[in-house]
């Protein structure tokens, strides 16, 4: 391995106090390992190309050189350098051997940790085979980038390597920096004091918290094929036929006919959001009040809870905090992420066969695999790794439900899905009645 250093010019020296999604994330995960994404190189571009679009992206997205150093009374803020360095990482591989070395560099950057007061938020590493730039490897702190972030800034540097430039949106893009003082002014504190009541209102007769809990991934072809099945049928994304039907497995382990849930939400709203490079995630509030109806129409009030929790998605995570404490440690019912990418989270054109493959399922344990939290039932969708397909992971608290083995709440999540996309009349119309005879005894009335 090598290094080429690069030296940056950027447009201005600034701090700001943390944007309201990176409070989120540094008290959650600041010191954690960092988030890895793989792209593959345009045809014909040399490594001084990749170096040089490497340095305008440095200097246009001021978050690709932000550090997070805290005061004397441990606050953190975000202060960006106009003038810098940074060292792009060259590992020569051949086509042999350059998928397994693109897999071990990614594994061992996520197994880094970080300081983000000093190290930089966001590394790369150029791949090249025969002297050729084939891959490019990101590595980058969450409190630099979301998901959303990486694309933008992956688009961006493919449009300077293919055009010479980027093609800008119109306006400028938002920096993080700029978000921050955004927060912090009136029309900012209005939005905050909204969003806040919204929380208010949703959080009620919601389980307390509990530490002790069970996780277990499901890898099913025939869930999968449902869903998609079933979000055709409804145009809606399979994203809100998931979401739906975690909220009947939630009816139905707490034997209440509504269910609030707390969902990932990227805070995206106009042009110049959409085109920040930075982290704009924070968690949006829902509520599915009727369960016990049909599944079609549970489907449109999770949509529904979804795209209202959306308008007030954008708020202060310390005083959302301080609300929490104020009602003795209450959360929401279940916390549910769709992490995969958006370009994924279409509808297939003819999924029906998949219902039949039921046989294929594998449901494992996790260990690791989530990170536990004080909700009682934590749902994650996300894509396989190793050719597996979409994944879906849950972890449940042992106090509300000791009977029922993790492993069947997934399993139950299957059987409301096939049996609606078949058009089975009891999980279809009655999917409420449906999950809890499928859970069995362990579930109270």
């Amino acid at each position: 391995m090598r290094k080429i250093r690069i030296v940056l010019e950027g447009h201005r020296d600034a701090t700001a106090p943390l944007t309201w999604p990176q409070r989120r994330t540094w008290r959650g995960s600041r010191l954690k390992h960092r988030l890895c994404r793989v792209v593959l190189l345009p045809q014909g571009v040399t490594l001084d190309d990749v170096c040089d679009a490497l340095k305008w992206a440095n200097e246009e997205f001021e978050a690709l050189r932000t550090t997070f150093p805290t005061a004397a009374d441990g606050a953190p803020c975000q202060k960006v350098e106009a003038r810098g360095e940074m060292d792009v990482s060259v590992v020569e591989s051949s086509e042999e051997h350059v998928e397994g070395d693109v897999d071990a560099i990614a594994q061992e950057l996520r197994r880094e940790l970080h300081d983000p007061a000093v190290d930089p938020p966001v590394l790369f590493t150029v791949v090249t085979v025969d002297e050729r730039p084939a891959y490019l490897v990101t590595a980058a702190s969450h409190l630099a980038l979301d998901a959303l972030g990486f694309r933008v800034l992956r688009n961006a540097l493919n449009d300077h390597l293919l055009l010479g430039e980027w093609k800008r949106p119109r306006g400028s893009s938002l920096q993080p920096i700029d978000r921050a003082r955004y927060e912090q002014s009136p029309a900012g504190r209005e939005r905050n004091s909204a969003a806040l009541a919204y929380w208010q209102k949703v959080l009620a007769a919601c389980p307390h918290r509990d530490e002790l809990s069970r996780a277990a991934t499901m890898d099913s072809p025939a869930a999968r094929a449902a869903a998609a099945v079933i979000a055709k049928r409804q145009r809606v994304t399979t994203s809100s036929v998931y979401l739906a039907a975690v909220a009947v497995i939630t009816g139905a382990l707490t034997s209440r006919t509504a269910a609030s849930f707390r969902a990932a939400a990227s805070n995206r709203r106009d042009a110049r959001e959409r085109y920040c490079v930075g982290e704009l995630v924070q968690y949006t509030p829902g509520l599915v009040e009727e369960l016990d109806s049909s599944f079609a129409d549970i489907i449109k009030g999770a949509w529904e809870a979804s795209i209202r929790g959306y308008r007030f998605s954008h708020y202060d995570e310390e005083a959302l905090q301080e609300i929490f404490r104020e009602l003795d440690g209450v959360e929401l019912d279940f916390a549910y992420n769709d992490a995969r990418s958006a370009d994924r989270d279409s509808p297939a054109e003819d999924a029906t066969d998949g219902l039949d493959r039921m046989g294929a399922t594998r449901v494992e344990p996790a260990r690791g695999a989530f990170r536990a939290d004080s909700r009682f039932l934590t749902a994650v969708v996300r894509d396989g790794l190793g050719g597996r397909g979409t994944v879906v992971g849950v972890i449940v608290h042992d106090a509300y439900f000791p009977d029922i083995p993790v492993e069947r709440v997934l399993l139950a999540l299957e059987a409301l899905l096939v049996g609606v996309a078949r058009g089975e009349e009891e999980p279809a119309e009655r999917p409420l009645r449906f999950t809890k005879a499928f859970l069995g005894e362990g579930i109270d009335g």
